[in-house]
């Protein structure tokens, strides 16, 4: 049985990803740093389709030494990994004038180091499967945009484009590694947006609507199957334009 581990997959659309790939049959960990109610209650769910599929593993991703643990207790659990899904991700906004650099560490780590980490210390295993890495970005840091007032998120959201070219000449032949860079899915509870900004947003896209997480979640499997691709970035934004 084929394993993937993804990361910030208690709820939101880590857990619609989680989803998708255990419903082609895949063992899924559900990685959790604080949600660990909710991500005991999806491995429930998906234990009780099929029994021994998901399991729950709470890890500070910030904590580079917490990372390879991750990847051990897939290993453990099932013997093999086949797809790391980098998508936990912090988001909040920070201003050039009043940032610190704890903020600094804590929004960089959050959305780059520790995918990166995650990567060394799944290539083996990823190697041996012939497996495949989905890094989450931004349709923002695709389009190279920085999304106002929110610097550092963007820096690091532009980052892990380069870390999944880069990583996929290092891992390839043997391992893929692409990007999805999703539009707006859900409303940050980081950001209190006023309604008429928000219709101005949607209205900004060529489909006038959020993109649901769903459509990511097929995107990742898209990816996860699709064996010529590797080193790209695909926009799921309803057609997103400045």
């Amino acid at each position: 049985m084929k394993t993937a581990v993804v990361t910030g997959s208690a709820a939101r659309l880590g857990l619609a990803i989680a989803r998708m790939l255990h419903s082609k049959g895949y063992n899924v960990l559900i990685h959790y740093r604080k949600s660990q109610e909710e991500a005991e209650a999806a491995c429930k769910e998906l234990n009780a389709i099929r029994n021994n599929s998901a399991m729950s593993y709470q890890a500070d991703l910030c904590d580079l030494k917490q990372l390879p643990g991750i990847i051990e207790a897939a290993i453990d659990q099932w013997g093999r990994l086949n797809v790391l899904v980098n998508n936990a991700s912090d988001f909040y906004a920070t201003h050039l004038e009043t940032a610190t650099v704890e903020e600094w560490h804590a929004l960089i780590d959050s959305n780059l180091t520790n995918a990166y980490f995650l990567a060394q210390a799944a290539r083996i295993h990823l190697k041996k499967s012939k497996g495949c890495i989905i890094n989450m970005t931004d349709s923002d840091a695709s389009l190279g945009r920085s999304v106002p007032e929110f610097a550092i998120y963007s820096i690091a959201k532009s980052g892990a484009i380069m870390m999944t070219k880069a990583l996929a000449t290092e891992l390839g032949p043997e391992v893929r590694v692409n990007a999805i860079a999703p539009g707006i899915t859900l409303w940050s509870e980081h950001q209190n947006l006023p309604q008429e900004i928000r219709e101005k947003l949607i209205n900004r896209t060529l489909l006038k609507r959020l993109v649901s997480i769903e459509d990511i979640a097929l995107t990742a499997w898209f990816l996860v199957e699709n064996t010529s691709m590797t080193g790209q970035v695909v926009n799921v934004d309803a057609g997103k334009f400045w």
